[in-house]
């Protein structure tokens, strides 16, 4: 477990997985280049690893939306990604994001109703607004079959998520299919409270060892962060190069893992 939580750390520390963008707003922050960035959105809400697939797909791209204090701080960031050719980047400004309220009734009485998103993380109740404004709109329910049957009754008017992060969105069109395996954006952050809690007991149990299970896992997070090079524009032979000198796994098993 230990290797697990270095590696997913690792990731968290490097920003793994977030655009180019993101990056360079971040550490610039960090830097004292740039005042009021509370950060992503996916580093202000906490989330109960058995919601992090739903939150996850009902957020998106907008995960990645930056968090400022002001309009004034979107406007700095923004002009320092022109500067530096640092890409483009959307900004979520406290003073002016507002949530629209939602006036459905009734979704408590449908089969398989969860509750609405917003309602299924933590975060500082100054992002309210913000993260109103996200997912104050969407519904999270256990499978699609009674996704489909709330979504009729409703006449298609707001997005509705599965557990398992199948989406009908509103108007009518349906998104979905497979997921990757690996921890996420959200699933991360969970990810490593959960074996740091559970961690004393690993010790124990391996005298400190690492398992075989370690590895595996380990390799599933190498693949991920090839992923995100990929995602930063490199090719796949360019990525699980670069994946392969920061974990120390071979580059054509990660390769390979990458192509399937």
């Amino acid at each position: 477990h230990r290797r697990k939580i270095s590696f997913l750390e690792n990731l968290e520390r490097n920003l793994e997985g977030f655009s180019k963008s993101v990056k360079v707003v971040i550490n610039a922050s960090r830097n004292g280049r740039l005042k009021g960035i509370c950060g992503p959105v996916s580093r202000v809400i906490s989330v109960p690893s058995e919601y992090a697939v739903a939150i996850e797909t009902a957020l998106g791209s907008a995960m990645q939306n930056i968090v400022v204090e002001s309009d004034e701080d979107a406007k700095q960031a923004i002009r320092y990604l022109k500067s530096s050719d640092g890409g483009r980047a959307t900004f979520l400004p406290l003073t002016s994001v507002q949530s629209r309220p939602f006036t459905e009734k009734g979704l408590e009485n449908c089969e398989g109703f969860v509750d609405m998103a917003d309602k299924l993380l933590e975060y500082d109740p100054k992002y309210s607004g913000i993260i109103g404004s996200l997912l104050a709109r969407t519904a999270v329910v256990d499978n699609i079959d009674n996704g489909i049957d709330m979504a009729k009754k409703y006449s298609y008017r707001f997005k509705i998520v599965t557990l398992d992060g199948q989406v009908l969105n509103a108007g009518g069109s349906m998104t979905g299919g497979s997921r990757t395996q690996n921890a996420g954006m959200l699933s991360r952050a969970g990810e490593i409270e959960k074996l740091n809690n559970e961690l004393p007991t690993t010790v124990r149990m391996t005298g400190g060892n690492v398992t075989p299970a370690d590895d595996e896992y380990t390799f599933e997070a190498a693949v991920e962060l090839a992923r995100s090079y990929v995602k930063e524009g490199n090719s796949a032979s360019t990525a699980a190069k670069m994946a392969a000198a920061d974990t120390g796994f071979k580059k054509g098993d990660i390769y390979k893992k990458l192509l399937t």
